[in-house]
């Protein structure tokens, strides 16, 4: 649903991430990231600003 609630609050009413992953290496893209990633099947999924989405499993 739109913003999470029929509201469109956009307020998630979880307890978040107990706790923060950690990193298990770096990438470096020819341009900056500004969005979220997306995960799945083991796959990190991402845009960049170098116009590439980039898929890291």
């Amino acid at each position: 649903m739109f913003r999470n609630n029929l509201q469109r609050t956009g307020v998630f009413n979880t307890k978040g991430v107990l706790q923060a992953p950690k990193s298990i290496g770096k990438f470096k893209t020819g341009g900056m990231i500004q969005s979220s990633s997306v995960v799945s099947d083991g796959v990190v999924y991402f845009g960049s600003r170098d116009g590439i989405l980039y898929a890291l499993r």
